[in-house]
């Protein structure tokens, strides 16, 4: 493409290459408020400092998970190894306000009670369980989530589930339509996000 052809393209086209270009890992966060359970595929995260270790989870303000983790103090969160498509189309499709995630005769292993007893996949690439440390109410779509990591697991060497691998993932009940690029961010979202997380 030359420059000509590419200056031609909309700035908010060019921006949709970038993150889909980064192709991030998608993680699924679960979370729990009293009885009530359930997790969303999500697309945007990033570790936030080294020292002390942080890590920032961002979840879609329409998402349940969200609801949840806005009354939470802990959340789980885990990489999907690079053949659990399944899984990804299971909390990134569904939304928990029609389908429940959490089955009684598929019910995941618990956390400990210090943690809330957080919902833990098992069978993932790496999971870890967070304390929220801090809630960041000013990201567009998105809550931010800063999670101060108390505990950890799994085998991170094995790669994992990215954004291009669930591009085809419909979220559950999406708002507006954005471009393609965001939408497969808005799939990892899950659930009612606005078509720009997976």
């Amino acid at each position: 493409m030359t420059n000509t052809e590419f200056s031609a393209i909309s700035p908010r086209a060019q921006f949709d290459r970038f993150p889909a270009a980064v192709d991030n890992a998608v993680c699924v966060v679960t979370a729990r408020a009293g009885e009530e359970t359930d997790g969303c595929l999500v697309g945007f995260h990033t570790q936030c400092s080294l020292d002390p270790p942080r890590y920032l989870i961002l979840l879609a303000r329409s998402n349940h998970t969200t609801d949840l983790a806005l009354q939470s103090d802990y959340l789980a969160v885990h990489l999907l190894a690079p053949h659990d498509v399944e899984r990804a189309e299971w909390f990134g499709g569904l939304s928990a306000h029609r389908t429940p995630k959490f089955v009684p005769d598929a019910a995941p292993r618990r956390s400990s009670t210090e943690t809330g007893e957080l919902p833990l996949l098992d069978g993932v690439t790496a999971w870890f369980i967070g304390r929220i440390e801090e809630r960041v109410d000013v990201l567009g779509d998105h809550i931010g989530f800063m999670l101060e990591p108390l505990e950890a697991g799994g085998h991170p060497a094995f790669g994992a589930l990215r954004l291009h691998d669930v591009i085809h993932i419909h979220p559950g009940q999406p708002s507006a339509s954005t471009s393609r690029t965001s939408s497969s961010a808005h799939a990892a979202e899950g659930e009612e996000s606005n078509r720009s997380t997976p």
